[in-house]
């Protein structure tokens, strides 16, 4: 008999990768200090950095929090743009 699979985890965008990265080389903290006050695991949180491991869109919610970055959503294109002749 076969279990139930489970949905794919949704991993961050490269570009939300890349600023969480650099987010966290610089910030001077430890990563277990990062990972605590996060809510991150420590092991997925040392994964991410040395580039063995996609962050999932939970954990890189949570680091976005912690960093204080703001996610905006681009509206789709042509939308909110006036059309001149």
């Amino acid at each position: 008999m076969m279990g139930k699979s489970r949905p794919p985890t949704r991993t961050a965008e490269p570009y939300l990768v890349a600023i969480l990265k650099e987010a966290i080389e610089t910030s001077g903290l430890k990563l277990v200090e990062i990972s605590r006050s996060a809510g991150v695991s420590p092991g997925q949180l040392s994964r991410f950095v040395r580039g063995e491991r996609d962050l999932s869109l939970a954990a890189a919610a949570k680091l976005v929090d912690y960093f204080g970055f703001r996610l905006v959503r681009p509206e789709p294109s042509g939308k909110g743009k006036a059309k001149g002749k």
